[in-house]
């Protein structure tokens, strides 16, 4: 039925490589002039031979999004940009399948982003305030509160 058109021969050779959600393999094969009729019909007959499998794709995504050190919110919101729902419950779900806390995914981070850092860099109040304002506001681009992590980063500095 599908198997000779380039909208399917181009979906396999994608799914091949890596896991899609519908979304971001619609999107692809939009980039590519697929027809949109036939793109449809070669997504939907993916999910029916479960060569397409959203729930794939989730936990592959989570887990690539948290072992880069984002929080469940941060992850829940990249998905939903894509267009896939996901619950945080399940999120930290993946995250205890890997025996990963939040406080263990701070200090992590933490660590990887002051290991440079020598004792003059922190000799004076100054610079270990500097230094705390700049980790508060690096965790916050992993989708962290402030609340969350400033404890952890008072016993580190």
């Amino acid at each position: 039925m599908h198997e000779n058109t380039k909208t399917y021969q181009l979906a396999v050779k994608l799914l091949a490589k890596k896991s899609y959600s519908q979304f971001k393999l619609r999107e692809k094969l939009f980039s590519h002039d697929c027809p949109e009729a036939e793109t449809d019909a070669v997504i939907e007959y993916l999910i029916n031979k479960r060569w397409l499998r959203e729930d794939f794709y989730i936990e592959a995504r989570v887990k690539g999004l948290m072992l880069k050190g984002y929080h469940p919110r941060y992850i829940q919101s990249k998905l939903a940009e894509e267009h896939v729902s996901i619950d945080q419950e399940y999120i930290l779900t993946i995250f205890s399948d890997y025996d990963l806390s939040l406080d263990q995914l701070i200090r992590d981070l933490i660590e990887k982003k002051t290991r440079h850092l020598t004792d003059n860099d922190l000799d004076s109040e100054e610079k270990r305030l500097k230094t705390r304002h700049k980790l508060i506001r690096y965790l916050m681009s992993k989708g962290y509160h402030d609340t969350e992590c400033l404890d952890i980063i008072q016993e580190r500095f």
